[in-house]
């Protein structure tokens, strides 16, 4: 991997970029102010030795980051910032440092991307000693990916969380951890061949059934994207491509994986600003998987405006899901805000909701 960085002035476009001066950088470096913009550009060659194997960038300059190419954000990246902001969060852990540059590789590719290096951390402003970590570039290589054993890895963890977690004086706990014991018996880490039994091991605990009268659980991806808190608006329009990115990439990696997008400012700024992606959004939402919610412009806080304006959020939000996407929304999404008024019902029944989501 050969890189090379310039140092933008502001939160520039890709063809801006583009037109940067480069000079050659290596991991080790601090690139600084907070809030300033550095862009990577990553020269990658892959070994003829890959040959036919899955391979990954990994890249960790201790910030947000996005990659890009051809003038299209492909992925958002959050790198090693200690930027938790609650008990029980790895302040230091990585969230997201990978990206698949190919699943089967054809050996001695040569590939260029581009990463926008966002120099704040996920929530926004650092300070003190959190401060020093902040756009320290940790890692930019390549490696293979072995998917069966990614497969593996999360079939134990699961069953071994679930032995940890639940009482042990109960028929599951104790399930639990017999299976996960199975798992370790089974399993050899230097010995492929030993992997698939260890994840029938698992399928067979993950697929039991507690008797017909279970809930039946769903989950859909979502990212909580404050439109206005504690960044500038700007890079609240970053945050947005940089995870619908994201979330179109885990579509590809995962056929039954959806997403949810609850406002349509955010998706008004994609097809403004990123024409490309909105339209990948656009045939994402016409395949069932990227699915707008909620009916308003925005999450709305719900104390200080008036009728008048929760109204227009209701007006302006449908709008734009029926004409962008021929859709009209039946629930008013809103899970972080502080108070409801008592018109609240009678302004969502007037806009066509009939469910109401909060937490």
């Amino acid at each position: 991997v050969k890189l090379s960085t310039y140092v933008a002035l502001g939160r520039i476009t890709f063809d801006e970029a583009m037109r940067g001066d480069y000079r050659p950088c290596q991991i080790g470096e601090i690139f600084r102010p907070l809030w300033s913009t550095h862009w990577f550009r990553v020269e990658i060659h892959i070994p003829n030795a890959w040959q036919g194997q899955e391979v990954h960038l990994r890249w960790d300059s201790s910030s947000e980051a996005c990659i890009w190419q051809d003038g299209v954000p492909l992925q958002g990246l959050t790198g090693s910032a200690r930027t938790g902001d609650g008990d029980g969060w790895d302040r230091q852990k990585p969230i997201r440092t990978a990206y698949c540059l190919t699943k089967s590789a054809q050996g001695g590719q040569a590939i260029t991307l581009y990463i926008e290096a966002a120099m704040n951390g996920m929530f926004g402003l650092i300070n003190g000693d959190e401060f020093r970590q902040l756009g320290l570039l940790r890692q930019a290589d390549i490696a293979t990916f072995d998917r069966a054993l990614w497969d593996l890895l999360w079939d134990y963890t699961i069953v071994a969380d679930m032995a940890t977690h639940l009482p042990s004086n109960t028929p599951r706990g104790g399930q639990a951890l017999y299976t996960a014991n199975a798992i370790v018996n089974q399993v050899y880490l230097d010995a492929p061949s030993t992997w698939p039994a260890g994840r029938e091991i698992a399928a067979k605990f993950l697929s039991a059934r507690n008797g017909d009268g279970q809930h039946n659980l769903s989950a859909i991806g979502h990212a909580h994207i404050d439109t206005a808190w504690l960044w500038p608006l700007a890079e609240t329009m970053r945050k947005c491509y940089r995870t619908f990115s994201t979330a179109l990439c885990y579509m590809q990696d995962y056929p039954d994986y959806k997403f949810v997008c609850s406002q349509a400012q955010q998706l008004a700024w994609m097809k403004d600003q990123q024409p490309a992606l909105y339209e990948k959004i656009k045939a994402a939402v016409q395949a069932g998987r990227f699915v707008p919610a909620g009916g308003t412009w925005v999450e709305p806080d719900c104390n200080l405006p008036s009728g008048e304006s929760l109204v227009r959020q209701f007006l302006y939000g449908q709008r734009f899901f029926q004409q962008e996407f021929g859709i009209t929304c039946r629930e008013f999404w809103l899970p972080d805000t502080f108070g409801y008024p008592a018109a609240l019902p009678q302004i969502m029944r007037g806009a066509g909701i009939e469910y109401f989501l909060t937490q």
